[in-house]
């Protein structure tokens, strides 16, 4: 009887060892969760400030461009690349770029609601000159526009309801130029190789031809070579102070464009995209932000987490931030 009650005793004890040792694992695992979360937390909090501080650099900057020009080329500030800078436990850098460079794919409706053909046609140019499918353009209007009658060789609601899961086109202005990889015929690749050339922008708005690479001048004409883009600037980069300028240049001139091959074009710029990343102990957030001129205002328009991947901080050709005077 003695030994049996001895034996109890042992159990009980053992029982009794094992369950405190459970409560210590269990009181060690959730303070270090909790210990990982408050680290999350300042870490979010830190790269919010961040974000905050590019913030006012990007409107410092463009507001001073404003005061000291009447015109934008690629060879301001704004736009001179930088090295990473060095933050506590991290760095952060980016990019800063012109949207009014790219072809602005709302422009392919009219106020009236219909496709501009004129526009159209660029855009057929454009993707023939990147080596896509140029009947990739009617899909896109079919995206944009407001009716549900599909083009020739576009897509509409007929196209996009047997997919699954099934959806509608927008047939409405894109907010965001991802929504192009709704689009049928965009995959990956196509997105990844057009992304860099077009932008959702309001309607009317104007191609800047000192910011717009050099496919964006090709898509103006089938004329309109690479070797003569690369000619307007010096180093690849031009800087008209007006579009005069531009279309009084002698190769230009020996296009003879017609005024609907120059309509929706300027040397001037109002929307800009700003492109960061931030890392802190290898939390790394990427964002995008794009900005309204108007004068010397500067608006905040979008802000969202960067959709595209960009290249990594340490490569000097990936920025293109620059410090405000």
């Amino acid at each position: 009887m003695r030994t049996q009650h001895r034996g109890v005793a042992l159990i009980t004890a053992l029982l009794i060892v094992a369950a405190a040792g459970i409560m210590s694992a269990s009181i060690v695992y959730w303070h270090l969760a909790s210990l990982s979360r408050t680290s999350n937390l300042l870490a979010v909090a830190q790269l919010r400030e961040y974000q905050h501080g590019l913030d006012q650099w990007a409107i410092s900057i463009l507001r001073r461009d404003a005061r000291e020009t009447s015109y934008d080329h690629s060879g301001e500030p704004w736009s001179a690349p930088i090295p990473p800078i060095v933050i506590p436990e991290g760095q952060l850098g980016g990019r800063l770029s012109d949207l009014n460079g790219r072809f602005n794919i709302n422009a392919l409706i009219r106020t009236d609601g219909q496709v501009d053909e004129v526009m159209l046609a660029r855009l057929r140019r454009l993707l023939a000159t990147l080596n896509l499918n140029p009947l990739l353009a009617d899909a896109i209007a079919d995206w944009v526009d407001e009716d549900s009658t599909p083009r020739r060789d576009g897509a509409e609601d007929n196209v996009y309801l047997r997919r699954t899961p099934a959806y509608r086109a927008a047939n409405q202005a894109m907010r965001h130029i991802s929504e192009l990889r709704s689009v049928a015929g965009v995959n990956d690749a196509v997105f990844a190789q057009l992304a860099p050339f077009v932008a959702a922008l309001p309607q009317g708005t104007s191609i800047n031809v000192n910011t717009a690479p050099n496919e964006v001048l090709m898509s103006l004409d089938d004329a309109f070579s690479r070797s003569l883009a690369e000619s307007l600037g010096e180093n690849g980069r031009r800087s008209f102070s007006n579009l005069d300028e531009f279309t009084e240049h002698p190769g230009v001139l020996l296009l003879a464009l017609t005024p609907d091959k120059l309509a929706g074009l300027s040397t001037q710029s109002q929307f800009f995209l700003a492109e960061a990343v931030v890392d802190i102990n290898d939390v790394v957030a990427r964002f995008e932000t794009i900005y309204r001129r108007q004068g010397q205002t500067v608006t905040r328009m979008w802000s969202w987490p960067a959709p595209i991947q960009m290249p990594p901080l340490d490569d000097p050709a990936a920025t293109g931030y620059a410090s405000p005077q």
